[in-house]
């Protein structure tokens, strides 16, 4: 049995990734016998028809693994049960998917020698590959920004200073080099539709394509920056996911906050580790021309034609707040529509 880690990074397509894993079209296929799992921290693990449940009832819309760092401290009898479910799996499929994005940076929260939830797999041969995307540190560094920083309570420098080593990829990449227990590790750039790619890896032909975690409008956002009560902090996401189920929005660019004096700082920062990244590419000639040709991972230039915004600019204009009045509106139409046709049957 092959076992798949999909390891993140972070605001790197996990989300378009899990939605896909949580959904029954990778439930239906056949061959090779395939299942998706979550580990839970009370001891639950799951997969087929309860994962499908358990992700429809989520807000995100899907489900992923807990944090491993407590995953491995969960109590004897909760990590058995683990244990013994994966058991059941190795009897049932061929491969098995874990995902969670926030495995990635923290790979000192996972054993050197074997990971505890195959411990019990004496019977089968057990082969473990794992998956990591990356994507430029600048454009991360925005986009993680609105995800956590902007519900902290740092402000922005604070923020970057204290969570830009997270992004030396270069660095983490090598501490999961030595897991010996991983017989693979796949390590690609971000690509423009990332399930084609996974599904690619995985020899599953025709997935279903596309993103499912587009932003949210920058206009949102700082709706959620003035109003904090609905994104109170920085993993008080639920919301944005329910909002983008339901609410047509207009295509619109996330702020950018990094001001130029700020990303030439943070490119001479990463310069060496990113020189020292080719090197993971070496063997891979359109990986490593990609990486090398990408201006957003190496030059300033890039960045000139970027309209900076204040971090806390909760000015929406007038038009922004009425187009997502206008589509709340229709949203709750709809809503209403369908709870009095549940309520007739």
């Amino acid at each position: 049995m092959k076992v798949i880690l999909h390891l993140g990074m972070p605001k790197c397509g996990s989300s378009a990734l899990q939605s896909f894993f949580s959904s029954k079209q990778l439930i239906d296929i056949t061959t090779p016998k395939i299942a998706y799992a979550a580990m839970h921290k009370e001891g639950k693990l799951f997969y087929g028809g309860e994962l499908l449940k358990s992700a429809k009832k989520s807000a995100h819309g899907h489900i992923s693994s807990h944090n491993y760092q407590q995953l491995s401290i969960a109590p004897h009898a909760e990590k058995e049960r683990v244990k013994e479910s994966f058991v059941e799996l190795t009897k049932k499929y061929e491969l098995v998917i874990l995902s969670n994005e926030g495995w990635g940076p923290n790979p000192q929260h996972f054993e050197d020698d074997f990971p505890f939830f195959l411990e019990k797999c004496h019977d089968v041969e057990v082969e473990v590959e794992a998956i990591i995307y990356l994507r430029p540190q600048i454009e991360w560094l925005n986009s993680a920004w609105w995800q956590w920083g902007a519900w902290s309570d740092l402000g922005l420098e604070q923020w970057l200073e204290r969570n830009k080593k997270k992004a030396c990829w270069y660095e983490l990449i090598q501490q999961w080099s030595k897991k010996t227990w991983i017989k693979k590790l796949h390590v690609k750039l971000l690509p423009d539709d990332i399930l084609e790619d996974f599904t690619g890896i995985l020899g599953i032909n025709n997935p279903e394509t596309g993103r499912s975690n587009q932003s949210l409008p920058g206009s949102l956002l700082r709706f959620f920056q003035k109003h904090r009560d609905l994104r109170p902090t920085q993993h008080a996401s639920a919301i944005e996911f329910v909002l983008a189920r339901h609410l047509d929005f207009e295509p619109q660019k996330t702020p950018w906050v990094l001001n130029l004096d700020t990303v030439d700082d943070l490119l001479r920062y990463y310069s060496d580790s990113n020189e020292k990244l080719k090197e993971i590419f070496i063997d891979d000639a359109e990986q490593y021309r990609k990486l090398v040709a990408d201006t957003r991972w190496w030059d300033l230039d890039y960045y000139r034609t970027k309209t900076v915004s204040l971090e806390n600019d909760v000015e929406i204009p007038t038009q922004d707040l009425e187009s997502m009045l206008h589509s709340a509106f229709e949203a709750i139409v709809k809503l209403d529509n369908k709870i009095r046709k549940l309520q007739s049957k």
